[in-house]
């Protein structure tokens, strides 16, 4: 299996790394879902990107949102 390279943007993989672990795992099978092709259950399309083929996925931590931008060529 052929999983499609991540192309980390500024801080983001050092962000995700300071996350908790729960989050961490949660937002690491979702990289792992779209690199294989696949979606997240939790993962939304973005609407109004054309073909960019962006996902969504959040994650609630207390009262806050976490979220996760994936996109693959």
């Amino acid at each position: 299996m052929t999983l499609k390279e991540i192309i980390w943007i500024s801080s983001s993989k050092k962000d995700l790394l300071s996350l908790p672990e729960n989050v961490m795992d949660f937002m690491g099978y979702g990289l792992f879902l779209a690199q294989k092709g696949q979606q997240h259950g939790a993962a939304k399309v973005l609407k109004g990107f054309g073909s960019a083929g962006l996902l969504k996925l959040l994650i609630q931590m207390h009262l806050e949102h976490i979220g996760l931008f994936i996109r693959f060529k």
